[in-house]
């Protein structure tokens, strides 16, 4: 048994599916769009002075910005060690929630790099004795954060840029988030 279909049902049944079709690929590019904007990528910059004075400090600032549920981060600063002379590097407590603990990576000194990073642990005292019972925070730091300073000493003028290089930026469970970095430059002029 054959059922015949009018010329008429069966345009609006063609008009019908690809109406469903195209309902169905703007939903798809929806959901591609905010799932996209959700791992959005995240700056490192270096924040520095424009000029400084020979044999003055120099305070560079390793912020990130755009930063979503940030557990970790780790980069190397690159310098011109016949400019610059490192005289101190930390990491900020930045990082650090009320219920969560710090831990330090580095920072590790080189000819012409400081090597700094820091993680965080989801305890408030990650080496206190009752780490097992100890309320977890899974969430991390979202926005602008302040992540390090490394104080340099001016030691001969010129114009120079500082790089940040192998950067990576984890969430507290230590999925790497997509990180981009601005380099700075600063010109260190006589006394």
């Amino acid at each position: 048994m054959f059922v015949r279909v009018s010329r008429s049902r069966h345009s609006l049944l063609s008009v019908s599916v690809v109406l469903v079709l195209l309902a169905l690929a703007t939903t798809l590019v929806l959901s591609q769009k905010s799932a996209a904007g959700a791992a959005s990528t995240a700056t490192l910059e270096i924040v520095v002075p424009q000029k400084a004075r020979l044999d003055e400090q120099v305070r560079v600032k390793v912020v990130a910005t755009g930063v979503r549920n940030l557990g970790g981060f780790q980069s190397a600063l690159n310098f011109d060690a016949k400019h610059l002379l490192v005289e101190h590097a930390s990491v900020t407590e930045a990082l650090k929630g009320p219920n969560r603990d710090l831990l330090p990576l580095g920072p590790v000194f080189r000819d012409g790099s400081v090597v700094i990073g820091a993680v965080t642990c989801p305890v408030a005292q990650c080496a206190g004795a009752r780490y097992k019972e100890a309320v977890r925070d899974r969430s991390g730091i979202n926005g602008r954060v302040e992540l390090a300073e490394i104080v340099f000493v001016a030691k001969a003028p010129g114009r120079l840029e500082l790089k940040l290089d192998k950067v990576q930026l984890v969430d507290p469970q230590g999925n790497v988030l997509p990180a981009s970095t601005a380099n700075a430059t600063i010109e260190i002029v006589g006394r």
